[in-house]
């Protein structure tokens, strides 16, 4: 998502829309209408960015959120957009302090619990604990209506983390299954090598003994790529980008080869 189309965000949200999805905000209307019409695949919405309800309705799909807007604003932005994830961090912090104390007070009232069945306390000590046990009991109440309060307020982003795992649990699955599937066309591939590896023995005796002369040269000298066909002016075996001088060189030498990787080019 990207937060500002003007002079700077136009050419930001131009280059990255070839390559990304992007959902590009702004309260110009006009400057959006100016971006949609240059590249349709671009997801606008104009609103005002001070709107908090709208601002997380649009960076919900966000993967990267991208401010071009000026200085003044971006860093009131900044402080909104993480707000929602400070609010989320207090929650856990506060839900794991009230599980600790809900903890805490039930162990007390178990050994309260211990004294009351036995018979060594008089009325008034029975009076005295079962009162404490009642105090403990009510402030347990209190923190765990606090906790569900807690949960209500950040209903959304818990829902959005939750979503989130299950997201990653299939994307995990799914990478589980692509494994097996990997390991089962290496199984093949490294069955298959011995008998490819003679094919090209076989082949190669076929040779000339100066073209396997060359061959097991290169291959000593660790060249990847032995020969490939040139790709317009470029190098099959390397990559380099050839001049036509340099191209008609390779093609007088004998066994037209690279003059940077010495690979044969075809």
């Amino acid at each position: 998502c990207q937060i500002g189309c003007g002079m700077i965000g136009k050419v930001m949200a131009l280059d990255i829309s070839k390559r990304h999805d992007l959902h590009l905000s702004d309260l110009d209307r006009s400057a959006l209408k100016e971006i949609k019409t240059l590249d349709p695949t671009v997801k606008t919405k104009c609103f005002d960015v001070n709107d908090s309800d709208m601002l997380k309705s649009f960076l919900k799909p966000a993967d990267i959120v991208l401010l071009a807007v000026p200085g003044h604003l971006g860093y009131k932005l900044l402080e909104k957009i993480t707000e929602n994830k400070k609010e989320l961090s207090e929650f856990f912090i506060k839900k794991e302090d009230n599980e600790k104390k809900i903890v805490s007070l039930e162990l007390q009232i178990k050994e309260i619990e211990q004294k009351l069945s036995g018979d060594t306390l008089d009325p008034s000590e029975t009076l005295n604990y079962s009162n404490q046990k009642e105090s403990l009991k009510i402030q347990i109440n209190k923190f765990k209506l606090e906790v569900e309060e807690l949960k209500e307020q950040n209903g959304d982003q818990l829902q959005d983390m939750n979503d989130w795992e299950n997201s990653l649990e299939d994307i995990k699955n799914q990478l589980i299954n692509l494994s097996k599937i990997v390991k089962n066309e290496w199984d093949k591939i490294d069955k298959q090598i011995p008998n490819l590896e003679k094919e090209k023995l076989e082949f190669i005796s076929t040779f000339p003994d100066e073209l396997k002369d060359l061959y097991d040269n290169l291959k000593k000298r660790g060249l990847e790529v032995i020969a490939a066909y040139r790709n317009e002016n470029q190098c099959g075996c390397c990559g380099v980008e050839l001049t036509s001088s340099e191209i008609e060189q390779i093609l007088k030498t004998k066994f037209q080869q690279c003059s940077y990787c010495d690979g044969v080019v075809i």
